[in-house]
């Protein structure tokens, strides 16, 4: 039985190793409250399923309504999250214009989810959500705050979630 020096020493290692491994997924990533939630800074890659495959995909409807229950469960941890200071944080071409941004979340059930990702398995989904549209600094730049969601098929649980900024010029 290992003491619990022991197993201070052990975890603490493996943070280490963690923290210099250079394939880390989530070295960009700000983790919230509980470690299933995370912010990624404005147009980031998110490197924990850069090697997904993109797919039009849906869900069943079983599993749709799943995520659903799963989500409910969570939502609100999302909602506090989502303060005008930490979105300002994740902005990275319109610090002028967020300076007034104020939060208007819409509730869960008036959300539309879409699959954009697939694991190797076919057995988790990356899905996408906009929350919102923000403020942009120019006329033809469109910026949406976005939230994604791994959500896993086999045990039905969303194993971690994403918000992030998404912008984009349009011409």
């Amino acid at each position: 039985m290992k003491t619990f020096s022991q197993f201070l020493l052990g975890t603490s290692l493996i943070c280490l190793f963690w923290t210099v491994a250079e394939e880390n997924p989530f070295k960009n990533f700000t983790p919230y409250a509980s470690v299933w939630l995370w912010s990624l800074p404005e147009n980031d890659e998110i490197t924990p399923v850069k090697n997904w495959k993109t797919t039009s995909q849906e869900l069943t409807k079983s599993q749709y309504e799943q995520f659903q229950k799963r989500l409910a469960t969570r939502y609100n941890e999302i909602r506090q999250y989502i303060t005008p200071e930490r979105i300002q944080k994740l902005s990275r071409w319109a610090n002028d214009e967020m300076k007034y941004y104020r939060p208007s979340i819409p509730n869960y059930r008036s959300l539309k989810w879409n699959v954009i990702k697939c694991a190797p398995t076919n057995d988790k989904f990356l899905l996408e959500t906009t929350l919102e549209t923000l403020p942009s600094p120019h006329l033809l730049a469109k910026r949406w705050l976005k939230a994604y969601a791994v959500f896993n098929t086999e045990n039905g649980y969303i194993e971690w979630c994403l918000i992030t900024i998404h912008g984009e010029i349009r011409e």
